[in-house]
C-alpha cells in the first residue's frame, strides 16, 4: 500500500531464502500478492520503478502471513536547464515613425544546444511574422512611447 493507505498494484514481491528458491510474482489491483509453499525462513523484498519501500524487505518463518510494505512515490529529478546565452541583439532605433514597420532581431543560443522558444510582445503596435530570432513590428500610428519585449 501507499502512504496513504492506498493499494499499489504491479509491484514486484521477490521471496529467496536458504531452502527456498527465488520465486516472484506482482501484486493485483487490490495490492495483494500470495506465494504459495514458502519453506523455511525467507527474505520478502517489494520493487517497483518510481517507488521506495519500508521495509525495504523481511525476513519471515514458514506460516507468516499479513507481510505488508509501505510505498512511497518517488518524485522524478528536477532538470534544469541553463539559461540560454544571449548572443547578439539590434537596437530599436531611439526615434521610430508613427506606423511605420521595422524588423526587431535577437541571436540566443541554448548552452545545451536544445531547442529555444521566444514570445515577443510591446506595449503599443504590432506584430506580424513572429519567429524566434525576428519580428515584424509596426510602430503605432500615433506618436508616444512604446516598449518592445522578447522572452
Amino acid at each position: 500500500m501507499d502512504e496513504y493507505g492506498s493499494p499499489i498494484s504491479g509491484v514486484q514481491i521477490t521471496v529467496q531464502g536458504p531452502s527456498q528458491s527465488e520465486k516472484s510474482v506482482l501484486t493485483n489491483a487490490d495490492g495483494f500478492w500470495h506465494v504459495p509453499l514458502v519453506v523455511g525462513s525467507v527474505d520478502i523484498t517489494p520493487s517497483l520503478t518510481g517507488y521506495t519501500f519500508l521495509p525495504g524487505s523481511k525476513h519471515v518463518t514458514t506460516g507468516s502471513s499479513g507481510v505488508n510494505f509501505t510505498g512511497t512515490e518517488v518524485a522524478p529529478p528536477e532538470l534544469r536547464n541553463p539559461v540560454p546565452a544571449s548572443a547578439s541583439s539590434d537596437t530599436i532605433p531611439f526615434l521610430v515613425r508613427p506606423g511605420k514597420s521595422y524588423t526587431l532581431k535577437i541571436g540566443a543560443s541554448d548552452p545545451l544546444g536544445l531547442p529555444l522558444t521566444a514570445a515577443w510582445s510591446g506595449s503599443q503596435g504590432s506584430f506580424a511574422n513572429k519567429k524566434l530570432d525576428s519580428v515584424q513590428w509596426t510602430a503605432p500610428p500615433s506618436g508616444g512611447r512604446a516598449a518592445v519585449m522578447v522572452e
